[in-house]
């Protein structure tokens, strides 16, 4: 297992449970990019968290729970929970593109936070993030991919099974679905509102990426906001 110590990181690592608060700041000022943050555990939890991997010429890398889609060299998290009051800021300030934002868990991730990884005001586009569940993904929060002056970014949300739901609210729009932060959900599916899906595409193309199937239910206007990326089973 190889951990990154490179230059600019800032790194928390738990053999057991890594429950965080607080700030992690690890952005840049000058001609600089932003830093690098990584938070891992077996059980990753963020509980009014503020991280800053903002920088003047390129937003930085932020790992929480594992890397892109459980990959790379990196300990996975089996459960991950970011609470509505955490944020993660991987911005270009003011030219190059938005960071990379990472939030995995093999087992479950909870995510009720705020990510933003915008693209610099002069140039540059939006940043990269995934927040993925490999058996179960609850996603209620708010990710801004937005750029002034470039292309808007891409959110990835990667778990076992994914539904759209007609209207305003679904199943997992809301609050926990039990009262244990770390329990599994046997379930595996992302039940997500038309509404919820289009709210995130003001800010941020939307990939819906599913190691099964990819269900949209009977929309009352037959219209799911902008295109979107569709990859699934079925």
């Amino acid at each position: 297992m190889t951990i990154p110590v490179e230059a600019g990181t800032a790194l928390v690592f738990r053999t057991g449970l890594s429950n965080e608060s607080g700030t992690l700041n690890v952005s840049s000022s000058g001609t600089h990019s932003g830093g690098n943050v990584n938070i891992l555990g077996v059980n990753v939890g963020l509980f009014g968290v503020q991280i800053d991997a903002s920088g003047t010429n390129g937003g930085g890398t932020v790992r929480i729970g594992g890397d892109y889609q459980g990959l790379g060299s990196v300990p996975n998290a089996s459960h991950t929970f970011v609470s509505n009051n955490s944020l993660i800021n991987a911005d270009s300030l003011l030219s190059g593109n938005g960071g990379r934002v990472i939030v995995w868990g093999d087992e479950t991730n909870r995510f009720y936070g705020k990510i933003s990884a915008q693209g610099g005001t002069h140039s540059g586009d939006g940043g990269f993030v995934e927040v993925s569940g490999k058996n179960s993904l609850t996603f209620n929060g708010t990710v801004d991919l937005s750029a002034l002056n470039g292309s808007v970014g891409n959110l990835l949300l990667d778990p076992e099974n994914i539904t759209i739901v007609n209207g305003g609210s679904a199943a997992n729009d809301g609050q926990l679905l039990d009262n244990t932060i770390f329990a599994s959900d046997s379930s595996g599916t992302l039940v997500i509102s038309e509404r919820q899906v289009e709210t995130q595409l003001v800010s941020g193309n939307v990939i819906l990426q599913a190691n099964n199937n990819i269900t949209i239910n009977d929309l009352t206007d037959n219209i799911l906001g902008r295109p979107f990326s569709r990859t699934g089973g079925s």
